[in-house]
């Protein structure tokens, strides 16, 4: 019998192998020919697209510096920066961004705080993401691609936003109502901790100008790599193309985001009549830029600076064990014990009560 995170491994394995056969048979069915980027302004515009994707990771790692920050770990800007670029390299060749884990592993290493504290700041990043992907998504689908569902797509996607409004409401009357045993309850309070200090508008503020910057910076690389191969994007519909990858890619896949990604280039494109002919070449150029210069870079830090790839198969371990422990504690209706110490320790403390007290007023 397959483990849990096998089966999860299989399925987002499956699903790749399935986009990737329907692309095929997509691409197999146009009859013009393909012609790859060449040529000295072509090569200019990626070199031009690669400097620009690897500024944005600055910007990535300021954000979870500032995250980490109002949570009370402080580490370096090198070092947020460094672990960001590594865990992106990671997700390059292992399924399901399990690069995540290989950074939330190290960077607890080195600052000795929680893994919850610092999955609590990735829930944070990936909230903030969907909020701007998502607006995004939405208001350039309507002025590029005519995109507002109608009919028995409207009501779907009605019903999916219902179903999660409830699901919200309630997830909130159970925690505020100590509904929940006391594991669960310190699992969502330590996962949780990173979004909750996103109450404060000052920081809100800074990390969503951040998060903006960063999006802004990969929407012109999407618009940098379609100039190398002929793809006619303002930065507008560039925007628009970034927006449906970003979406498309949240579906659990095989290293690399193999066929989700793909996919999303083509039904982007498809939908801004572009030629058919200029869609494989584009998903090279992104491919190229998002991809390589990334994991050359972050494969270059993890061998040299964070343990080799004897840390990737420590902090896949790590998680393992983590997420075993939690589910024993809430089995069991135990607060977790994993509690940093030191500074941050008393930071967490003063901000869980700050929390509870907030709550019951």
């Amino acid at each position: 019998m397959l483990a849990r995170k096998h089966w999860f491994t299989l399925a987002s394995g499956l699903i790749s192998i399935v986009t990737i056969y329907l692309l095929y048979r997509w691409l197999k069915s146009q009859e013009e020919a393909i012609v790859l980027p060449s040529g000295g302004t072509a090569w200019a515009y990626i070199g031009a697209a690669v400097v620009v994707y690897l500024f944005s990771f600055v910007m990535r790692g300021l954000r979870w510096r500032v995250l980490l920050n109002e949570i009370g770990v402080r580490p370096p800007l090198h070092e947020a920066t460094g672990l960001l670029t590594v865990g992106y390299a990671a997700n390059t060749l292992l399924p399901a961004r399990a690069g995540d884990a290989v950074r939330v592993f190290l960077m607890a290493q080195r600052t000795n705080a929680g893994p919850s504290l610092m999955v609590s700041t990735l829930i944070a990043e990936r909230l903030l993401d969907v909020v701007v992907l998502g607006t995004t998504f939405v208001i350039t689908s309507l002025i590029f691609a005519g995109a507002l569902p109608h009919g028995s797509k409207a009501a779907v996607a009605l019903a999916l936003v219902a179903i999660a409004g409830i699901g919200v409401l309630v997830i909130r009357w159970a925690v505020r109502g100590n509904h929940l045993p006391d594991g669960v309850q310190g699992i969502l309070r330590d996962a949780s901790l990173a979004v909750r200090q996103l109450r404060s508008s000052r920081h809100l503020a800074q990390v969503g100008a951040l998060t903006v910057a960063a999006w802004f910076c990969e929407a012109v690389v999407y618009l940098l790599a379609g100039k190398a191969v002929g793809v006619d994007l303002t930065l507008g519909s560039a925007a628009y193309v970034l927006a449906t990858a970003a979406m498309f890619t949240m579906i659990p896949s095989g290293p690399g985001f193999a066929g989700t990604m793909d996919s999303a280039l083509v039904f982007a494109l498809s939908r801004l009549g572009e030629p058919r002919n200029l869609v494989l070449p584009y998903i090279f150029a992104v491919r190229f830029v998002i991809f390589i210069p990334i994991t050359i870079i972050g494969g270059i830090l993890l061998i040299t600076r964070y343990g080799g790839f004897a840390a990737i198969k420590a902090a896949r371990h790590a998680q393992s064990k983590e997420n075993q422990e939690a589910e024993a504690a809430a089995k069991a209706h135990l607060p977790l014990q994993d509690l940093p110490t030191g500074e941050i320790a008393a930071i967490r403390l003063e901000s869980a009560n700050k929390a509870d007290k907030a709550e019951t007023t």
